[in-house]
């Protein structure tokens, strides 16, 4: 027996055992995990720095804040979900007890990213330990110096045999996805999503994928503008563009493409300074590859900023393109890289109808004072999730379901629902 498959068996052995279904046991845990994002707040950051040259305070707010945020909203809820849901009774069972109970899935297998290395473990991971699951947890090899601090800090907070970490490449993960899980979670691209379904189908396994795809930003001409470009600024360069719901591209009027640039190159140069490689603020590439493949984007395009990178440093400029062809190659694959483009649009039924020819995407903002154009475009469109007057926001309220439809994410799920967040646009 392999040294994957005999961890794999471990942990279903340490579940079968029953130690996870306790309240007790469960908020343990999580108060565990909560401890180890405080006392190790420094490795964490430094981890990140490596693989992603966040700086400590990028590396806080992007990542550690939001799976912070997520352990104190389970433990203060998890004594209320574990408890029996009371449902309606019809005639014939009107004298017994209907009710629906809840129970761990059993062994769960989450697969990270190498974006939101840290995060994009820890979230899934809470949910997971809070329905008192095992769970078999796998960072991505991409990122490599969090992948290795996880698999060293984690098992001196949690239990050993729940809660194993395997690192590893394409070989280790392809193993892994061989051995029977009650439900795999995984973070990343549509084509290595379309793999993990596959294995997962063998053993009838459910599946949460959270893909990405293109998700477009429609500006109105009837906008706070300033606002509308300094959100866009914020939310496209985070982490050098390397977010699953990163504002892909703009559509706006052909009149408002000057004006835009215009705003968006001022913001840059606020957030940044005049060379973003020297900002500490300003992340890399998280590797050679994905550089080539960001740069490879940029040629041939009319550029308004930008451009330039260093393969050395996996450096690429904040670069703004104007007048794109959307039948060019940067228009056909998600970017995820610190490159917008701008395609001109002459009125939202145009730009309702260019969203719709379309993959749904994972994320869809729209940028107007009037409520009747935010209203039509999310009646006439379909995406994971909807912000009106920002851009990533959605995602960080507990209270609203997270993810996607279609090729942007898939999920043994009968429906969709869409979560929408209206910001109110007259602050920055």
């Amino acid at each position: 027996m392999s040294k994957i498959s005999e961890t794999v068996k471990q942990a279903r052995a340490a579940f079968n055992s029953g130690k996870t279904r306790p309240l007790k046991f469960r908020i343990q845990q999580l108060e565990n995990l909560q401890r180890m994002m405080k006392e190790r707040e420094e490795e964490i950051a430094a981890a990140l720095y490596a693989d992603l040259h966040k700086s400590k305070w990028s590396a806080l707010y992007e990542e550690c804040i939001y799976a912070f945020e997520e352990v104190k909203y389970a433990l203060s809820n998890l004594p209320q979900w574990i408890l029996d849901e009371p449902v309606e009774k019809n005639d014939n069972t009107k004298d017994g007890q209907a009710y629906i109970h809840s129970e761990p899935l059993g062994v769960v297998l989450i697969i990270g990213a190498w974006n939101y290395p840290f995060n994009l473990i820890i979230q899934p991971l809470v949910g997971a330990i809070a329905a008192g699951n095992a769970v078999v947890l796998k960072p991505s090899e991409l990122s490599e110096q969090t992948a290795i601090l996880l698999a060293t800090l984690l098992p001196q907070y949690l239990d050993k045999d729940l809660f194993p970490v395997i690192n590893g490449g394409v070989p280790e993960t392809t193993e892994l996805l061989k051995e029977k899980f009650d439900h795999i979670l995984y973070t990343g691209s549509t084509g290595v999503g379309k793999i993990i379904m596959t294995a997962a189908a063998k053993h009838l396994t459910p599946v949460t994928l959270e893909l990405g795809g293109k998700s477009p930003c429609y500006i109105d001409k009837d906008c706070d503008l300033d606002i509308a470009c300094r959100r866009i600024t914020w939310g496209k360069y985070l982490n050098s563009g390397q977010t699953c719901v990163a504002p892909d591209y703009i559509l706006c009027d052909p009149a408002l493409q000057g004006q835009v640039v215009e705003k968006i190159k001022k913001t840059l140069k606020e957030f940044y300074g005049d060379d973003a490689k020297s900002s500490q603020d300003y992340g890399r590439m998280v590797n050679s590859r994905h550089f080539k493949r960001v740069m490879n984007l940029i040629e041939g395009q009319k550029l308004a900023y930008g451009g330039n990178g260093d393969e050395a440093s996996c450096y690429i400029a904040p670069t703004i393109l104007i007048d794109v062809d959307p039948r060019s190659q940067v228009m056909q694959e998600e970017i995820f890289g610190p490159v917008l483009p701008i395609v001109c649009v002459k009125s939202l039924e145009e730009a309702i109808q260019f969203i719709n020819e379309r993959p749904k995407p994972l994320a869809l903002y729209v940028f107007s004072n009037n409520d009747q154009v935010i209203k039509k475009m999310m009646a006439e469109t379909s995406s994971g999730g909807v912000t009106a007057n920002d851009v990533l926001s959605h995602v960080g309220v507990h209270t609203l379901p997270f993810g996607g439809v279609g090729e942007s994410q898939s999920s043994l799920t009968p429906a969709h629902s869409l979560p929408f967040l209206l910001t109110p646009g007259n602050t920055a």
